[in-house]
């Protein structure tokens, strides 16, 4: 369910009739992550970008940046935590015929004993209720599930483990003007490249992942969390292109940028 926030920004866009196509191609960022904004379902973004996908939404369609962030908080930060309720518990009547001889000792001694029993009951009773178990799905697989872009290739994208890919057998530069890409991140990032300005692919990166991508010419980078990515064209370290936790859009990268670093 939307909250202010995210009705706040959906009015704004929609009243300057910039649809969410247009503020993808403005802000760079995903149309899913946008639609889930716009929805108030902030559970699908990255939680280390949502601010920076706030601010640029925010921007993009004329309003306050800080406003809508504060207006968020206010909705999404959670509430105090309520004192703990105590359990009161009915008094208990004990009526125990009055037999001559019955010291008062004696009745108040099974009445706690009564009082005890029924708090431990309830002790054991509210303990024993059951969590329900929530089953997490993989945020990037929620991703490939919904979004379905037509010009990414099978085979532009390949997960591989921590450590880099040896230059001798998995990237092929036979051809002359082929260039390989490969990112290696150290914190989760959130990374678009698009090859040869034509085919584009988005990815978040896990910690000691990496990613590898190939192109004939030029490869345009947009990364999120820019200081804990590594990356390497053509087996060559160019390095992290931003800060940490600074996003850094539009970095291009291509066979003179070799040349550069010869």
């Amino acid at each position: 369910m939307a909250n202010i926030c995210s009705e706040e920004l959906c009015k704004a866009r929609e009243a300057q009739n910039i649809s969410l196509d247009d503020l993808t191609a403005a802000t760079r960022i995903s149309k899913i992550f946008l639609k889930a904004i716009d929805d108030g379902n902030f559970s699908l973004l990255p939680q280390i970008y949502i601010r920076a996908f706030i601010r640029d939404y925010a921007r993009e369609v004329g309003l306050n940046p800080d406003e809508v962030i504060k207006k968020f908080e206010q909705v999404t930060l959670p509430p105090e935590v309520e004192a703990q309720k105590k359990v009161n518990l009915p008094p208990v009547k004990v009526r125990l015929p009055r037999r001559k001889g019955a010291s008062q000792s004696m009745v108040l001694t099974v009445a706690a004993f009564f009082l005890i029993s029924a708090l431990v009951f309830a002790i054991l009773f509210f303990s024993s209720e059951r969590k329900t178990d929530i089953k997490e799905i993989p945020f990037q697989t929620v991703i490939e599930e919904q979004e379905n872009p037509l010009t990414i290739k099978k085979d532009s994208l390949k997960l591989i483990g921590p450590e880099l890919p040896k230059s001798d057998s998995t990237m092929d530069y036979a051809q002359t003007d082929s260039l390989g890409l490969v990112a290696t991140a150290t914190e989760s990032a959130w990374i678009s490249v698009v090859m040869d300005e034509k085919t584009k692919k988005e990815i978040l990166l896990l910690p000691n992942k990496s990613a590898q991508w190939k192109a004939l010419k030029s490869f345009k980078i947009t990364v999120g969390n820019a200081g804990s990515t590594i990356f390497k064209l053509n087996e060559k370290v160019v390095g992290a292109l931003g800060k940490r936790g600074a996003v850094v859009r539009d970095y291009v990268l291509t066979k003179n940028s070799l040349k550069d670093r010869r």
